[in-house]
């Protein structure tokens, strides 16, 4: 029951915006593709996977190694391990088997900060992670993640910049300069947080 009020408190917001008509329509495309096209990834058999050994012990130090990434503790190697879950099942980071239970705001604050300050070499070392863990599972025909193609949003006047439109260079210089980086870096890019993340 909880669920069903979030979802009818978030469109009740949205239905409060001025591109609310846009979002609708977004939301519908959204919809009937997803209905009417071939979906690369069998999400229900993804959510019946084993997690419980994704990023095994060690491996997360030798990721580091190669990406040139300093570890930061077990807390850190737990985070990961929540994304790697998160990319992988399509559940939330704080469901995966070991999630730190830091508090839903902490754990997301740690989170959120870890995804804005990765490297592209370091997200490109954990997909290939994400991969080779699906691949001892026997998914070898399916992509990490997906998406719809965003010719579905063609025409619409949604919120906020398109994160294809940031210059990804200076995203990364901003954000390794500040205490604050990601909240900086959205001001300096004239950009929201959820764009820099």
């Amino acid at each position: 029951m909880a669920d069903r009020m979030d979802v009818s408190h978030a469109l009740q917001r949205l239905d409060d915006q001025p591109q609310w008509p846009h979002i609708a329509t977004a939301l519908t495309r959204l919809a009937d593709y997803i209905d009417t096209s071939d979906v690369p990834i069998d999400y229900a058999r993804r959510r019946r996977l084993d997690y419980t050994t994704l990023l095994p012990p060690g491996r997360w130090g030798e990721i580091c190694r190669r990406t040139g990434t300093h570890p930061r503790g077990e807390r850190r190697e737990q985070i990961i391990r929540c994304h790697l879950f998160q990319r992988i099942s399509g559940f939330p980071p704080e469901s995966a088997p070991g999630a730190p239970t830091l508090g839903e705001a902490l754990f997301r604050t740690e989170y959120f900060r870890f995804l804005a300050l990765q490297s592209p070499q370091l997200a490109q070392a954990l997909d290939v992670e994400a991969q080779a863990f699906l691949a001892t599972r026997h998914v070898h025909d399916e992509p990490v993640v997906w998406q719809p193609p965003k010719a579905l949003l063609d025409g619409l006047a949604l919120p906020s910049l398109d994160p294809d439109q940031v210059n990804l260079p200076r995203l990364h210089r901003l954000i390794r300069q500040r205490r604050h980086a990601v909240q900086y870096t959205a001001d300096a890019l004239g950009t929201s947080v959820e764009a820099v993340r």
